[in-house]
């Protein structure tokens, strides 16, 4: 398989492209019958962000709309003039870079993320219209927005994940162009919102040590089970009797030893009394 990267173009190569491109496209008979300022390759240039295919696209807009305007024109080599005014008329707006289903749109979304961790709002809003003026579908930002309430914000602000999920389903009520200014809202609130990673750091712990395991995951527990049906839940109450019925055995068991030994204790203790007295009372007699 071959993979073919595009690389974008620097802003002074594409007048060049696009002037040798539609001298060759826009021609009858080796005379041009379009012609086209250079202010308009130049605009183009500038809007289409480095795009060779948009500046291209764009350019014949521009020229197939103005050509269509002058069919009525009698003369067969009349000239089509295209200016700015043919291409601001053309285009409703900038032509955004932004691949929906490439690497700009993951760049971006990542942007987007790694700002509101930044706490830089200025910035999560700059990343958030590119990419919903770029044709973002709205819903995939706020399923963003909800994972970084919780992967970057966490139990610092339990508020942010509830203010993400409302945005979702505002977002996904409304429709867009009106959500913008949902998801901008929430965007603001994510990054000045205080960050906590605790969960998310203890979560990937958690996971790292279940893939980690070396052999056989441990059993669940009896009393961590859950008790499906009454055979289950009869052996647990039966395993629970057995238990408390040895602990107080083996209670009573300590507490007769303890017994035993103090009454040991006490009558030797007594003896031993005894005997000191009867040796007392021989030496006073003598």
């Amino acid at each position: 398989m071959v993979v073919l990267r595009v690389h974008h173009l620097f802003v002074w190569e594409l007048p060049a492209r696009m002037s040798s491109h539609t001298a060759c496209r826009y021609s009858v008979s080796g005379r041009p019958n379009v012609w086209i300022n250079n202010k308009v390759i130049e605009e183009i240039a500038f809007l289409c962000d480095g795009d060779g295919r948009v500046a291209l696209n764009c350019l014949q807009m521009a020229v197939q709309s103005q050509i269509q305007k002058n069919e009525v024109d009698t003369t067969e080599y009349s000239p089509t003039i295209i200016d700015v005014d043919c291409v601001k008329e053309s285009l409703e707006r900038s032509c955004i870079l932004y691949d929906k289903k490439g690497e700009e749109h993951y760049n971006c979304a990542s942007a987007l993320q790694k700002s509101i961790r930044g706490s830089d709002p200025d910035a999560a809003l700059y990343w958030m219209a590119r990419m919903l003026e770029g044709g973002e579908d709205p819903l995939f930002i706020a399923r963003r927005l909800v994972r970084t309430a919780s992967e970057d914000i966490g139990l610092a602000d339990p508020l942010a994940l509830t203010q993400a999920v409302a945005a979702f389903q505002a977002t996904n009520f409304i429709g867009k162009p009106e959500c913008d200014v949902i998801l901008a809202q929430c965007a603001v609130y994510l990054a000045r919102a205080p960050k906590s990673v605790e969960v998310y750091s203890a979560y990937t712990k958690a996971k790292q040590c279940i893939l980690e395991h070396r052999g056989p995951l441990p059993s669940v527990p009896l009393h961590l089970r859950n008790a499906t049906t009454g055979l289950m839940k009869s052996l647990v109450i039966v395993i629970i009797i057995v238990v408390v019925v040895v602990i107080i055995i083996i209670s009573t068991i300590i507490m007769i030893v303890i017994i035993l030994i103090i009454t040991i204790i006490i009558c030797i203790s007594i003896i031993i009394i005894i005997i000191i007295i009867i040796i007392l009372f021989i030496i006073i007699i003598i």
